[in-house]
């Protein structure tokens, strides 16, 4: 229980009362008081002004309408008097009297956040600030932008060291310059040195490309402009020769490759050695892979991207249409990742099909970290038809696995061997297959963070298929199958939705609410039982969670991977009737003058301005909240 300190209050319990009550009881009748009509006042019998308050005298004086009462009146209702009338003040100079801080920003919103940036475009984000009006502003540099506003410090230069690559160029006659280009990004590699920039221009490059050891930045002209058209336009196409790019040489971060469409490759096993179909990144090898499009690629391993012994960095791009064909070693549609500690970005893994396992993400040994990236539609011959791992400590977090498939078994996931999942705010949705829809775990340790699972479909009813993974825990998690999907005493759950099982106290079984699950929205209608009903303290021997109040809104998180903006309960509803009226104030003024012992929610409401105090200044927030609410 928490109690309430009363420093600081000097008013005693009769006054405070009294003074409450007319605040609140006197002003909106004032507020709500008829305007007086301009033309009323008159002379009468007595030789004095009749003004427009039913009463007279010699002088009366204009006055006008403080409607938010911040001292300043509203210059359109006006009004002549004899003497002063409260809510009524002599000047006519408030901008807005709707507004008590009389502070509109540039949406007219009262109290707002949006503001002006330097292109004069007016929102809250400051993300966005300048990027619709900056370029180069050098006519000499080859992206010159006339309609820029403000210098992006981004020109390029012929002088600078970039090397120009243009299907109009020649590897015979030209020099790599922008006037004078080399036609193939192969030889342009060969002629640059570590550090410099190939910048290839729109087109269609029928090669095969390996950085040779070189930390170059090959790229298109999104990488200086951040312009998304210049990805599908410029290709690269391996002809089912090889790998379409290749970092086998120890590249490091330096080495860049983006704003392509990386197509028609075809990886194979050179010495021993294995080959992606779209990228191959091998021995020690750590680029950066950015705003890429990996589509149509074939390999044993690794339809789209193959990874071993390294740890590249894959950001913003998309991973479509790939596959891996072979035999029961055949993993990876999308990507294959062995002994590797990579880091996927804001990525798209759709569409994918595995000859074996992982038809979307394949992953054995290591350390792989996914933030932000959807798995869709992927499908798998055997297991994992959106993500296979094993022997590794993986973390998923804001991640969407949904509408993947396995012949066998494990439609979303497989975790197996000896290894850690972490999974915080993922979304495991409408996977299927004949056994395990949503997932399978064999000797590891998953731990479900605000985890959503559901619609998931497997033809034997067990959607989680669980052996010798004591250690599994949820928490904050909605696990809403069909199917009786586990044995429970497998299980730790704390704070959990659960379809058919209300296991015990902090646990419950009640529909989520969904939004549209049809279109894959898994946010909660704002009547879901879900809202609020989390917890933001959590430790045992297996999983210790401790989120700050900026994590969530209202008084605890949300049940489930998307947090919502409603809350069960709004501070200022003191007495939880769904209203912040005269009621709750008070409820509030009782429990300052009486020193009241609260609960922790109770004790949340009533602290207005969030300081760990409950006293007069929430007091006074309180009835600004009842009054312009």
């Amino acid at each position: 229980m928490l109690k309430v300190s009363n420093e600081g209050l000097i008013m005693n319990t009769t006054y405070s009362k009294v003074v409450t009550f007319i605040y609140i009881l006197v002003i909106p009748a004032l507020f709500n008081q008829s305007i007086p009509d301009d033309n009323h006042h008159k002379y009468n019998t007595r030789d004095c002004i009749e003004d427009d308050f039913n009463d007279c005298c010699e002088q009366p004086f204009d006055v006008w309408f403080d409607s938010d009462d911040d001292g300043l009146g509203d210059p359109n209702t006006s009004a002549l008097t004899c003497s002063d009338y409260f809510g009524w003040v002599e000047n006519n100079s408030d901008p807005d009297d709707n507004c008590y801080s009389n502070f509109i920003d540039c949406l007219d919103v009262c109290d707002g956040t949006a503001y002006y940036d330097a292109c004069d475009y007016c929102d809250d984000d400051i993300s966005n600030d300048d990027q619709s009006c900056t370029g180069c502003l050098n006519e000499e540099a080859i992206n010159y932008d006339p309609d820029a506003l403000f210098d992006s410090g981004n020109c390029i230069y012929p002088s600078d060291n970039i090397w120009h690559v243009s299907v109009s160029g020649s590897d015979e006659i030209g020099i790599g310059t922008i006037d004078n280009p080399f036609e193939s990004i192969l030889h342009t590699i060969e002629a640059a040195f570590s550090s410099d920039t190939i910048l290839v221009h729109p087109g269609i490059y029928y090669e095969n490309i390996n950085y040779s050891g070189k930390n170059l930045v090959i790229c298109s002209m999104n990488y200086f402009t951040n312009d998304t058209s210049f990805i599908p336009i410029t290709v690269i196409n391996g002809g089912q020769n090889s790998s379409v790019v290749t970092f086998e040489n120890g590249e490091d971060s330096t080495a860049i490759l983006a704003g392509f469409t990386i197509t028609n490759g075809l990886g194979g096993i050179i010495s021993s050695t294995y080959y992606g179909g779209g990228v191959t990144i091998i021995n020690d090898s750590n680029p950066l892979l950015e705003n890429l499009v990996v589509t149509n690629n074939t390999a044993f391993k690794g339809g789209g991207i193959m990874i071993q012994d390294s740890s590249p960095n894959i950001n913003n791009s998309k991973i479509v249409n790939n596959s891996s064909m072979g035999d029961v070693f055949s993993h990876g549609g999308g990507i294959f990742s062995k002994n590797s500690n990579l880091l996927i970005t804001d990525v798209e893994i759709i569409g994918n099909l595995a000859g074996f396992n992982g038809g979307g993400f394949y992953n054995r040994y290591g350390e792989p970290t996914l933030r932000n990236v959807k798995i869709i539609g992927n499908a798998t011959v055997n297991a994992g038809g959106g993500v296979s791992c094993g022997f590794s400590e993986a973390n998923l977090t804001d991640c969407l696995i949904a509408n993947n498939s396995a012949n066998n078994f494990g439609g979303g996931i497989i975790f197996w061997m000896e290894g850690n999942l972490i999974m915080d705010h993922v979304i495991f949705v409408q996977n299927y297959a004949p056994e395990n829809g949503f997932m399978y775990s064999n000797s590891s340790s998953p731990q479900f963070i605000n985890v959503t699972i559901s619609d998931n479909i497997s033809d034997n009813n067990i959607d989680f298929g669980i052996e010798e993974s004591p250690n599994l825990i949820f928490v904050n998690s909605i696990f809403w199958d069909d199917a009786p999907y586990f044995l429970l005493q497998e299980l730790n759950f704390e704070y959990c939705d659960i379809l058919g099982y209300n296991l015990f106290g902090n646990n419950i079984s009640e529909d989520p609410m969904f939004v549209d699950p049809s279109n894959l929205n898994y946010s909660l209608a704002f009547y879901s039982p879900c809202i609020d009903s989390g917890t933001s303290d959590f430790e045992n021997e297996l999983i210790s969670i401790h989120l700050d109040s900026n994590d969530y809104n209202g008084f605890q998180p949300d049940i489930g991977a998307i947090e919502s903006n409603y809350t069960v309960n709004n501070i200022g509803d003191i007495n939880d009737d769904y209203l912040i009226d005269i009621l709750d104030l008070i409820s509030l003024v009782d429990i300052i003058i009486y020193n009241l012992e609260l609960s922790e929610i109770e004790f949340w409401l009533a602290d207005l301005n969030e300081d760990g105090l409950i006293d007069v200044l929430d007091i006074f927030i309180l009835i600004e909240l009842i009054l312009y609410n």
